[in-house]
């Protein structure tokens, strides 16, 4: 029973002393919130919007350019304009017009021989303002001048510092080089995409026509400098060889029919080939290869009577002359190889001369495939 009578006073002397630490600290925090009001003469929540003006308060702190603000000041006039708590408005048409501000209101109240004047204002400008006066009564009031704030933080008023640079030294050659490539890469472009389009656009019989042309004169080219290492004999050899490669891509579209046949059977087919293109039109038979010079002789005799009007042909004269001089050429030049290597006798050498003729050839043969008659 006494255990439990000492737990009851305990508890209760430990509520007592809470409470009064809690009266205490309450009684203390209202006596700081009145020393707080006494000295500002506001309550602490409005000290945070407004701003201490010399002669008078500003409210918001921070006025910008645009807006509305209140100016409140105390004034102390000479004569008895306004009781206590008596208050006056101003008309603002007796105000001087200003550009950098506007005002909207102005009021005078009367308190304890003083006068507290309430200015509603939209300044337009930054930095110090200077309002204009107010006449209260027959006496003229001159208002602090507050200052607006601006969104310029340090305004430059001299020189800066020097910046790096915008782009690395060097970087201009750089892009001028990009530039040249782009450039150089459309010309090639556009260059490679015609060639490709002529390409895809010619006739392939004209292209293979190109094609055994560059490779016969580039043959011809380099017998031509092989002159002076070769002797007659291994030159006549290599030029029987290009000319027969030559005539047989000509005439029979195929270089290995041409190994097994003589140099005058080359020349009627050569000459055939060349009649046939003049005159355009293919001429009777199955175009099979002859065997003996007799068949060159009914060759060109069946041209010349393509070209009679009576058989409905029109060959051009030219055509069959360079029909008859393209054979005679091809004859004359296997004629004149196979005499330097089977006659076993020393020739004069000719082999300049040979070149240009089998070059001569080239041109009467392959004239007729760029302008073939239609």
């Amino acid at each position: 029973m006494r255990l439990s009578l000492s737990r009851a006073a305990r508890s209760r002397l430990a509520r007592s002393r809470f409470a009064r630490s809690r009266f205490v600290r309450s009684r203390l925090a209202v006596a700081v919130l009145l020393m707080l009001f006494a000295r500002n003469g506001a309550p602490v929540a409005e000290t945070a919007t407004t701003g201490q003006v010399p002669g008078g308060t500003l409210v918001p702190r921070d006025v910008y350019v645009g807006d509305a603000a209140v100016l409140t000041f105390e004034v102390t006039l000479t004569g008895k304009a306004l009781g206590d708590g008596n208050s006056l408005e101003i008309d603002t048409g007796l105000l001087a017009p200003s550009r950098d501000v506007t005002v909207r209101q102005v009021t005078v109240t009367g308190r304890a021989g003083k006068a507290e004047v309430r200015i509603l204002f939209v300044p337009w400008v930054s930095g110090p303002l200077r309002l204009p006066a107010i006449p209260v009564g027959k006496e003229t009031v001159s208002p602090p001048a507050p200052v607006i704030a601006s969104l310029l933080r340090d305004p430059a008023t001299g020189l800066q510092d020097p910046r790096s640079p915008v782009l690395v030294p060097g970087t201009t050659w750089i892009l001028y080089g990009f530039l040249a490539c782009a450039i150089a890469f459309l010309l090639l472009a556009s260059f490679l995409l015609s060639r490709l389009r002529r390409y895809a656009a010619a006739d392939p019989s004209a292209r293979n026509a190109a094609r055994r042309k560059r490779e016969f004169l580039r043959d011809l080219a380099a017998l031509s400098r092989r002159t002076v290492k070769l002797s007659q004999v291994e030159w006549y050899a290599l030029f029987s060889a290009t000319l027969r490669r030559y005539v047989g891509l000509y005439a029979l579209s195929n270089a290995r029919t041409a190994r097994a046949l003589t140099g005058s059977e080359l020349s009627a087919i050569a000459e055939r080939r060349r009649a046939e293109a003049g005159a355009g039109e293919a001429l009777s038979g199955n175009g099979a290869a002859p065997h003996d010079s007799g068949d060159a002789a009914h060759g060109a005799a069946v041209a010349e009577g393509a070209g009679d009007p009576g058989a409905g042909g029109a060959v051009r004269t030219d055509a069959l002359d360079a029909a008859r001089r393209a054979g005679g050429i091809v004859r004359a030049l296997f004629d004149a190889a196979d005499r330097v290597r089977f006659s076993g006798r020393d020739c004069a050498d000719g082999r300049a001369r040979d070149v240009e003729l089998a070059r001569e050839l080239c041109r009467v043969l392959e004239e007729d495939d760029r302008h073939a008659l239609s």
